[in-house]
């Protein structure tokens, strides 16, 4: 299932899908890319980035897009195809480092969709815990 995963390698959008040659989106509607792969701002462990521009609320069938995103990156790093794309972020100095999770988008400004995000996000970092990887939402500058 994952190795039909697109991952776009660099911060600048660049990346082609090697199928059809398209270049390959980022965002909640792009469920089968993982957005970006970095280190940590302390270079101690892998993140992988969802990074979504839009509002939640300008987004049609949001929680469930962002449902199978987030699926697709837990699946992605619990299937073991996370580190053996990336056997430099799983072994040596990183091999007791745990993968992080970031969602990167805008707040969202319905009170009652703000309050079920969060209790959404709440629930799938409580899951996340058991697995030992971290989860963290950022809002953009």
């Amino acid at each position: 299932m994952n190795d039909r995963l697109k991952i776009i390698s660099d911060n600048e959008n660049n990346s082609i899908d090697e199928d059809d040659g398209t270049p390959l989106a980022r965002g909640l509607k792009s469920e089968r890319v993982i957005d970006l792969i970095t280190l940590s701002t302390d270079q101690s462990r892998p993140e992988l980035q969802i990074i979504e521009t839009d509002t939640p609320e300008s987004i049609e069938n949001f929680f469930s897009l962002l449902e199978e995103k987030l699926n697709n990156y837990l699946d992605y790093l619990l299937d073991g195809h996370f580190a053996s794309q990336f056997p430099q972020y799983t072994q040596g100095t990183f091999a007791e480092a745990h993968p992080l999770i970031v969602l990167q988008m805008p707040e969202a400004t319905d009170p009652d969709l703000a309050a079920t995000l969060q209790q959404m996000l709440e629930a799938f970092s409580n899951f996340l815990k058991s697995t030992k990887i971290g989860f963290e939402r950022r809002f953009p500058d």
